[in-house]
């Protein structure tokens, strides 16, 4: 718990740590066990809010 906590009050450490475990998730098999025989993971989206929400306040301010 600590380390996750140190991680979290990172601001740039927490944002690599996301970005790199969605560039790698695909690296993890997709059946571990029973329990994935008949489940999908989720796909990671392609943009993140942070980046949506950038390039729709970018949007608003280059038509003002």
């Amino acid at each position: 718990m600590k380390g996750f906590a140190f991680a979290a009050s990172n601001p740039s450490l927490y944002h690599t740590g996301t970005y790199m475990a969605t560039k790698l998730q695909n690296l993890i098999p997709n059946k571990l066990g029973a329990w994935t025989q008949c489940r999908t993971s989720p796909k990671p989206a392609k943009q993140t809010l942070h980046q949506i929400m950038a390039e729709r306040n970018k949007a608003k301010s280059d038509k003002q």
